[in-house]
């Protein structure tokens, strides 16, 4: 699959599924997957971002929609970082249903489309504002750092010590930005395995997962996927109600 199949079904416009979306992402994988699938899903997005690569912030609002991940506002940008806002019924419904649910996948996605647009290093992070049930991705780049695919070894050194800083600076933005509100934060850790080189010569994507902090206000933790957490979320799929009956049928027809 490559952009221009998104194209062409972009053309043809389908109601999103939120039961599907939910069952597969916040039970079957993170069921199937356990502390990987945090990792996974960041790199499953820059995967996505290298095979889909869009060129303006329209296009990426109109992707995330089609894909279904919701609804994508650009808060603010400069030359070394990009503030987004993913919010809308699916987030809600996710939310909702696990309040650590995971937004790697959306996060890798946008790290890596401004990757591609500048030639640099680019990371990010989320934090989960459970208040207003909305999702603050933060993508912070380096273009004093272009990608040296020359040198992976480099490469992978450059990235760990990017990703600390984008760390930092994200939980500063944590603890900073809208102090009223609970906020799950998640944030990167280094590499600590031996680097494939194959690996390297695909991506050089970093492996992710969730870790507990806490805003200077009021914070939930934000705990690892548990056997209890996934039976708790697999529950809650299956009292999944649409809104009406309206609702349900417009999904099952597409």
């Amino acid at each position: 699959m490559n952009i221009n199949t998104y194209d062409e079904m972009n053309s043809h416009p389908q109601s999103v599924n939120f039961f599907a979306t939910l069952l597969l992402r916040d039970a079957l994988l993170s069921n199937l997957l356990q502390t990987d699938y945090h990792g996974i899903a960041y790199w499953a997005g820059k995967e996505l971002a290298r095979q889909f690569p869009l060129d303006t912030i329209e296009e990426l609002k109109q992707f995330f929609q089609t894909a279904g991940l919701g609804d994508l506002d650009i808060s603010r940008q400069s030359s070394t970082e990009q503030i987004w806002l993913l919010k809308g019924p699916l987030v809600r419904q996710r939310l909702d249903l696990n309040r650590q649910a995971d937004f790697n996948l959306e996060t890798g996605f946008l790290a890596q489309q401004l990757e591609n647009q500048v030639g640099a290093i680019a990371e990010g992070s989320y934090v989960i504002k459970n208040h207003s049930r909305r999702v603050v991705i933060n993508i912070l780049t380096d273009l004093d750092h272009p990608l040296n695919v020359d040198n992976p070894s480099e490469e992978v050194a450059r990235r760990d010590t990017f990703l600390k800083k984008a760390n930092d600076q994200a939980q500063q933005q944590a603890e900073a930005d809208l102090p009223s509100e609970s906020t799950s934060f998640t944030s990167p850790i280094q590499q600590t395995q031996p680097v494939d080189q194959n690996f390297l010569n695909n991506s050089t994507s970093p492996t992710f997962q969730s870790q507990a902090a806490s805003s200077s206000h009021t914070a939930s933790t934000s705990m690892p996927h548990s056997e209890v957490a996934t039976e708790s979320i697999t529950n809650s799929l299956l009292a999944f109600q649409f809104d009406n009956e309206a609702d349900f049928q417009s999904n099952s027809t597409h």
